[in-house]
């Protein structure tokens, strides 16, 4: 376990982006994008964050782990090479690439996306997915490992899906159980 995982700072971290996070430091991704939680308040013609605490918190440790990112919004890009941040920006890999989500989950819920803005499906992808988790926990077949996806998956059972998610799990279980703990909870609310 990195010391940091053990820090006062790292717990004070949002246990989402502590979870997004350290699937990148642990290089089970590539790369990651943390939603920084900010409130924001308006105040004459600009936005001003409420709560900066949390900014904060998370560029320092990106700091200590020797991250690199790049800031857009609310949204920090965090890697190890910034050869691959080049690539997203350039349109030369897609997001889910760049984020280490299976290339046949992309292109499903890419597909997913078009036919459904395209009003040929009643729904999206993730309540495609969603209504499976619940029907394969009814009849017994769903692999709890799922509890841990960071992305929607083609089909409840694909190989690489299941390969990151187990590392997912290992990595959280081992070096933030908080964190798993809660990650855990989030989704069994999806298929129960």
């Amino acid at each position: 376990m990195k010391d940091i995982y053990k820090s006062q700072s790292w717990k004070k971290i949002d246990v989402v982006v502590r979870i997004d996070l350290i699937t990148v430091v642990e290089k089970i991704r590539i790369g990651g994008k943390l939603e920084i939680p900010l409130k924001y308040i308006r105040t004459g013609k600009e936005c001003v964050p409420v709560d900066k605490k949390q900014r904060i918190l998370i560029l320092s440790c990106l700091k200590e782990l020797k991250l690199k990112f790049k800031e857009i919004g609310n949204s920090l890009y965090v890697f190890w090479e910034q050869s691959n941040f080049d690539k997203l920006e350039n349109g030369e890999i897609k997001i889910g690439e760049f984020l280490g989500y299976p290339n046949c989950c992309s292109e499903a819920f890419y597909k997913r996306c078009e036919k459904f803005l395209k009003n040929k499906s009643p729904i999206g992808p993730a309540q495609i997915f969603w209504i499976k988790q619940k029907m394969a926990a009814k009849e017994g077949k769903y692999n709890d490992d799922l509890d841990f996806w960071l992305h929607i998956p083609c089909e409840l059972n694909c190989k690489e899906t299941l390969a990151m998610v187990s590392k997912i799990r290992k990595v959280l279980e081992e070096n933030d159980p908080e964190a798993a703990v809660f990650f855990q909870e989030l989704h069994k609310k999806y298929r129960t």
